[in-house]
């Protein structure tokens, strides 16, 4: 049991990160009052991990922010920073978005780096056999379930 536990924290955190990496990116879409208060509410999320529904609560909220800075327009409540005592909530997202979060399954899941039993065995060794380094690189890297994946190498070695 504990180690199901560590995996399924393992992957919040790791989806955790895939999401901050997502919103950095976005940042650029916003003005510098924005990012301001972007920056706030990534500094009181990443504090936000006390337990595992909190953390999933988290990166939660932290999908919403991705894409309202995606969407280059800061949404309720991410349209200020958050106050000292702020407490994550569900009633705190649009209703849309709550719903979704209150299902209790991840609504960022296709960010999430497929186990070896979920992904397509033929799809995953496609990527590693045109990778020039064996999928060294790729094994690192966020593969999203679904979606588009890009992936680029340039050497200056010619190929045996």
């Amino acid at each position: 049991m504990a180690g199901t536990m560590d995996e399924l924290l393992k992957q919040l955190n790791y989806d955790y990160n895939v999401l901050l990496f997502e919103v950095r990116a976005h940042m650029k879409n916003l003005n510098l009052e924005n990012r301001r208060i972007v920056e706030a509410w990534i500094e009181k999320l990443s504090t936000t991990n006390q337990s595992l529904e909190e953390i999933r609560l988290r990166n939660d909220f932290l999908f919403f922010l991705s894409r309202n800075c995606e969407d280059g327009t800061l949404q309720t409540p991410f349209d200020q920073r958050p106050s000292a005592g702020y407490e994550l909530n569900l009633s705190n997202l649009p209703p849309e978005f709550a719903a979704a979060s209150a299902s209790g399954k991840p609504i960022y899941e296709g960010f999430s780096r497929p186990s070896a039993s979920t992904a397509s065995p033929s799809r995953k060794a496609e990527l590693f056999k045109r990778s020039p380094d064996g999928g060294l690189f790729l094994a690192s890297q966020p593969v999203p379930r679904c979606g588009n994946f890009c992936y680029l190498a340039i050497s200056s070695k010619q190929p045996k």
